[in-house]
């Protein structure tokens, strides 16, 4: 949670001058380049896998809420994205209980419940209307849920390491693959910044995949 909020207000600073695709693009590069100074000193044995599809799957996920997500936050005060960004474990249970075949509980579906209400609290449906931000947030939560679903399967047979490095590998050339359209070159000082987000980015995802 530290790391997050810590990256949260720096995308939300750099938001005023660069495209939030181009700067989860270089979340992605530069929190490649920290696991890869981290951890591959053993050798290319964190890269043994035997689920490439599922890490390609949680890659693809995962850029898509990213890029939503950093829209979000570029548009919409971060107190009132963040808010709204508690409703990706209701996507997540929902989805545990329909692909992991999860028990919803009594306990589950009255929490699951009073998330939806709380959401639609910060929604304000009927009295506003729902703005483009926050529908980059919805749709960045949805991805998000179906990604800890994916990492939560494949917690099952790897490691936290091999599961962050793949994340960070694979979601570099497609969060490029949508940063091109927006291209312009950073300054210096945007690239401390950009190294910052990297770093708290990836200690938040390995601390995620550690938990999981």
């Amino acid at each position: 949670a530290t790391t997050i909020s810590g990256m949260n207000g720096v995308v939300h600073h750099l938001s005023v001058s660069m495209h939030p695709f181009e700067i989860a693009f270089f979340r992605q590069v530069f929190g490649f380049l920290f696991m890869t100074m981290l951890f591959m000193r053993s050798g290319f044995q964190v890269l043994q896998t035997s689920r490439i599809w599922m890490h390609v799957l949680r890659a693809v996920l995962n850029v898509l809420a990213l890029l939503a997500y950093f829209v979000a936050l570029s548009l919409e005060p971060i107190a009132k994205v963040v808010a709204l960004g508690f409703t990706a474990p209701l996507f997540a249970t929902v989805l545990a209980v329909i692909i992991l075949r999860e028990r919803m509980s009594s306990h589950r579906l009255v929490t699951l419940g009073i998330g939806i209400v709380g959401a639609l609290i910060i929604l304000r449906p009927g009295f506003a209307d729902i703005s483009f931000g926050m529908m980059m947030v919805l749709f960045s939560n949805a991805n998000w849920g179906g990604a800890l679903i994916v990492i939560k399967s494949l917690s099952r047979t790897e490691s936290p390491v091999t599961i962050t490095m793949y994340a960070a590998m694979l979601m570099v050339p497609f969060a490029f693959a949508a940063a091109v359209f927006f291209w312009q070159w950073p300054t210096m000082e945007h690239l401390y910044w950009l190294i910052a987000i990297g770093i708290f980015g990836t200690f938040a995802q390995l601390c995620l995949a550690q938990a999981f």
